[in-house]
């Protein structure tokens, strides 16, 4: 499980979460969690040490999951969503609308890094199979490439290390598509989750 040092460099006792409880006014506080735990924790953490008032390091005495790394990296992960389009047939990297925008791409406000991405269709594709990709700034990024094969299944999704794939502020992220001879025009529906 992992372990959490706390410095409260405030005047004041903090309670943080309640596996971990109170923190003295400048003094320090090491506490073993559970991944949930330290989880339920990770947001009030990260807020207080943007505010100055603790600072935090997270050591891993054991195989942390993936909801632990959240806190243990101090990464803020959030859904950025709302891609979908119907497929048209013979189609190379056709960009995916956004929301009620045509064409329409998430703009970052920072520095961060993609760390899922998951699409779904409507129904299988028929005679053809389709993919998706992420876009950085018009260029499809291979990596995260989902593919539907003809006939098969319906949803697929990734996930990356964060700052593996990485966008700096006002980089536009978009969603790319590319079918082949498709027989149907099943609706692509995809969502992206970065880290900031």
């Amino acid at each position: 499980m992992p372990t959490i040092s706390i410095t409260n460099t405030s005047t004041l006792e903090l309670s943080i979460g309640s596996g971990i409880g109170p923190v003295r006014p400048n003094s320090s506080r090491t506490v073993t969690l559970t991944a949930d735990l330290l989880e339920q924790a990770g947001l009030e953490l990260t807020r207080l040490q943007d505010a100055g008032k603790i600072s935090f390091t997270v050591s891993d005495n054991a195989a942390v999951s993936d909801k632990a790394e959240i806190a243990v990296a101090g990464i803020n992960r959030k859904e950025v969503g709302g891609w979908a389009e119907v497929l048209a047939a013979s189609q190379t990297n056709n960009v995916v609308n956004r929301v009620v925008s045509t064409a329409g791409g998430y703009v970052a406000k920072r520095a961060g890094s993609i760390t899922g991405f998951s699409a779904a269709l409507s129904a299988a594709a028929t005679s053809a199979a389709v993919n998706c990709r992420i876009a950085k700034n018009g260029t499809a990024i291979t990596a995260t490439q989902l593919d539907f094969t003809a006939g098969g299944n319906t949803t697929d999704y990734a996930t990356f290390t964060a700052g593996t794939i990485q966008f700096v502020a006002g980089d536009v992220l978009t969603v790319v598509y590319t079918s082949l001879a498709i027989g149907n025009t099943p609706t692509l529906s995809c969502d992206i989750e970065i880290a900031d």
